[in-house]
């Protein structure tokens, strides 16, 4: 029953009930027309209510916007008429005032109820996403529902391409009721080099509201909206360590059965940002299980793909050893067959040490020991190696330092090639100093153009040759000076009289010595070829 319809029926019985002369009209001002109600007690034919009249009184007020009079006779019970009149007024008057905030408080309930809908029956059930596409789409299903808008995306970011891609794109279907995926608008794929996307994705992590008629040169997604849209950046992690995943795009408020509100509001950019939240809780947890994966994967390579024995070269004494501070490290050192029957020991350095770097290494070796069967020449293996992998390091930002030696067998000297790298040391065991051959050459990846060149150097027997990284001379104490070049110089002077496994084991522990509790933040290789005493040919 309406509010007028109640209205309506006590006030027809408000005569019987007070029992004494009393006549009800009800003016309706919309329609002119008038009702009226009349007492057991009310004289038959009695003439309608004069508001002149001696012996009557005439109570007015305005209910559910009619003029309601009441006329009763002036008697001893006209005071306990007008008592019950003013509060049956009051009483109105309050239940008026609690239909309007019903009213008003109905479309906010049922917002409400969808708001709760989405957080208790659709957001917890992402993690079941058997992919990145079904968890956005529950998470943006869920999304056009709850804030009663026309459309809503998920644009991944694409960082390593440099790319946006719309993985998801949902629209309310008006037939329905009920929001339905839509293919993805052409193009998919494109770089965010401006519009709303582009800020969201590079800005602090703030909503970005704007209408369609702020936005200019727009070729995106963004295009889609008709009026307003709201884009939230999707962010794993916390501070310095988050990384932005995607951006969530909301376009036009949709008129409903409860308002006719179309503007963009702070509730929508509120729920935006609860699903972006949860958005980037799952699927960055979801990257960092499947990267953990990928990173033991690497990890068995990069083991399984290191000198996994010390090869015999006669009239020397080989050793290496390598040591990563990461999963997967960037150096590498090796023992490679030539096509004249020498042996090339090398050690490389990719610059970092995350698990790109440790991919580039990869490649790196199989290059290397591609060229180094079809090469009689360690300074041509060295420059067709640049070459190969010229394109590759320009584009990922790095470069690769290497140093090799070609070992003759009981020759009593070795041919040295240096790109780029430290310093070869030699040990002179006859008189305990050390020579630093130095290089002049570039790192591979600094030009395509490069030519290497090798110099020859005559070994005595014992005489020791030390390739290393710069993990080991640029490793920190605890008062952050480094340990150096002269250090390590000591070291193989010390220690240079021992076996070759010796000598690299000596390396490592003084650099352990030295560093303390700190902890290393770069890869540490050590080779080192010692000349046998009774093995080399004059």
């Amino acid at each position: 029953m309406t509010a007028t319809a109640t209205s309506l029926a006590w006030l027809a019985a408000l005569p019987r009930a007070l029992r004494g002369d009393v006549v009800v009209q009800v003016l309706d001002p919309a329609t002119g027309t008038m009702q009226r109600f009349v007492g057991d007690s009310v004289p038959a034919g009695h003439d309608p209510v004069v508001r002149t009249a001696r012996d009557r009184r005439v109570l007015t007020a305005m209910i559910d916007d009619r003029e309601v009079v009441v006329s009763f006779a002036a008697d001893a019970a006209g005071e306990d008429i007008t008592a019950v009149w003013q509060g049956l007024v009051a009483l109105s008057s309050e239940r008026e005032q609690l239909q309007r905030d019903l009213e008003g408080m109905y479309p906010t309930s049922l917002a409400l109820l969808e708001e709760a809908a989405m957080w208790g029956d659709v957001l917890p059930t992402l993690p079941t996403g058997r992919s990145d596409q079904e968890v956005a789409e529950i998470g943006v299903r869920a999304l056009v529902v709850a804030a009663s808008v026309e459309r809503a995306l998920y644009v991944r970011w694409r960082p390593e391409l440099g790319q946006c891609e719309i993985l998801v794109h949902v629209v309310m279907d008006r037939s329905s009721l009920s929001p339905r995926l839509v293919a993805a608008p052409e193009p998919s794929s494109f770089v965010p080099d401006h519009g709303l996307i582009a800020q969201a994705l590079h800005g602090s992590g703030a909503a970005r509201l704007a209408r369609v008629e702020e936005l200019r040169a727009i070729d995106g997604p963004e295009r889609l909206a008709s009026r307003e849209l709201i884009a939230v950046p999707v962010r794993y992690g916390v501070g310095d360590n988050s990384h932005t995943l995607g951006v969530l795009l909301v376009m036009d408020k949709r008129v409903n059965s409860y308002t006719s509100h179309t503007d963009l509001s702070s509730h929508e950019t509120k729920l935006a940002f609860a699903v972006a939240a949860m958005l980037g809780s799952v699927l960055g947890t979801r990257h960092v299980a499947e990267l953990g994966k990928e990173l033991e994967t690497a990890q068995e390579i990069h083991q399984q793909i290191k000198a996994g024995h010390q090869v015999s070269v006669p009239g020397f004494e080989v050793a290496g050893a390598n040591r990563a501070c990461g999963t997967v490290g960037g150096d590498y050192f090796d023992f490679v067959p030539m096509a004249d029957g020498r042996t090339l020991a090398a050690v490389m350095d990719v610059s970092g040490h995350n698990l790109a770097s440790g991919m580039l290494m990869v490649s790196a070796r199989m290059s290397l020991r591609l060229l180094a069967d079809l090469h009689r020449s360690p300074a041509t293996i060295v420059t067709e190696l640049a070459r190969a992998m010229h394109d590759d390091l320009l584009r990922t930002e790095r470069f690769i330092s290497a140093a090799a030696v070609a070992l003759t067998p009981k020759s009593g000297h070795v041919e040295v090639v240096n790109a780029g790298h430290l310093d070869t040391l030699v040990l002179r065991a006859a008189t305990g100093t050390v020579d630093a051959l130095p290089s002049d050459d570039v790192v591979l990846g600094f030009t395509s153009g490069v030519s290497y060149q090798s110099s020859r150097i005559e070994l005595q027997p014992d005489d020791v040759v030390l390739l290393y990284t710069d993990g080991v001379t640029e490793t920190t104490g605890i008062d952050e000076e480094m340990f150096g070049t002269d250090r390590l110089c000591e070291v193989l002077r010390a220690h240079g009289h021992r076996s070759a496994s010796d000598v690299v084991a000596a390396v490592l522990q003084a650099v352990d010595r030295f560093r303390g509790a700190m902890r290393g933040n770069d890869d540490v290789t050590v080779l080192a070829i010692r000349t046998l005493r009774n093995e080399v040919t004059p």
